[in-house]
C-alpha cells in the first residue's frame, strides 16, 4: 500500500477508472461521467508546442491547435506565454497558420503577452 501511495504521489499513477456493466446495474441508478480526455489532449498539444524545436513540428502542432475552438483562460495564458518565450514559435509568427492561430488566441485579450504578440504580428506585415 505504501508503495502504491508513493507511485501516486510521484505522478506515475494519475487516476483510476471503473468498468460498469450496464446490465448488472440496478434500474434507476444514474451514472455521471466527467470526461477530461479532450482537455488532456489539449494540454498534450500545448506541451508539444512549448517543447517544439523545429519549424516542421511547430507547424504540425499549430495545425492541430487550429482545430480547437474553445480554450480555458489558463490554456490561453500558457499559449500566449509560449508565443513570446519559444523562439521557434516567435520566429514564425508571420507564417499564415501560426499568425491565424495566435490572432485568434489574442482576440479580446488585453494582457501584456497578447499585446506583444499582436505587435509582433503587425511588425511582420
Amino acid at each position: 500500500k505504501r508503495r502504491i501511495e508513493q507511485i501516486e504521489k510521484s505522478g506515475i499513477i494519475k487516476g483510476y477508472h471503473a468498468v460498469i456493466d450496464p446490465q448488472a446495474a440496478v434500474k434507476g441508478i444514474r451514472f455521471t461521467l466527467d470526461l477530461d480526455v479532450v482537455h488532456a489532449h489539449y494540454e498534450e498539444l500545448i506541451d508539444k508546442l512549448e517543447d517544439s524545436a523545429s519549424f516542421a513540428n511547430t507547424h504540425s502542432v499549430i495545425g492541430q491547435l487550429l482545430e480547437i475552438k474553445e480554450w480555458s483562460s489558463i490554456q490561453i495564458k500558457k499559449l500566449l506565454k509560449i508565443g513570446i518565450e519559444n523562439n521557434q514559435v516567435t520566429y514564425i509568427l508571420k507564417d499564415n497558420d501560426v499568425k491565424r492561430f495566435f490572432s485568434t488566441i489574442c482576440e479580446g485579450n488585453n494582457c501584456d503577452e497578447a499585446r506583444r504578440i499582436r505587435d509582433l504580428i503587425a511588425d511582420e506585415e
